[in-house]
């Protein structure tokens, strides 16, 4: 069973990995963390956001669009 805490650092390191190869094409690449777990039954729900929007709670930083992550409880597969 994945604990929360392993779903989460999923999900950031997912969100690294993706930080890291918009950086490699464009300097307009934006860093993203995790902002909220929800547990379900299957699946842990992760959101993500910008960094600089869950540091500042600024609005013209915020993503929009953009959908959580799954990951699940039983092999940790991220979805």
């Amino acid at each position: 069973m994945i604990e929360q805490e392993a779903a989460v650092r999923a999900v950031e390191e997912q969100l690294e990995r993706d930080y890291q190869q918009w950086r490699a094409v464009s300097a307009d690449g934006v860093r993203m963390v995790a902002v909220r777990v929800e547990e379900h039954e299957l699946v842990w729900v992760i959101s993500w956001q910008s960094e600089k929007f869950a540091r500042t709670r600024n609005s013209k930083y915020a993503l929009i669009g953009n959908g959580p992550y799954l990951v699940d409880r039983v092999d940790g597969g991220l979805h």
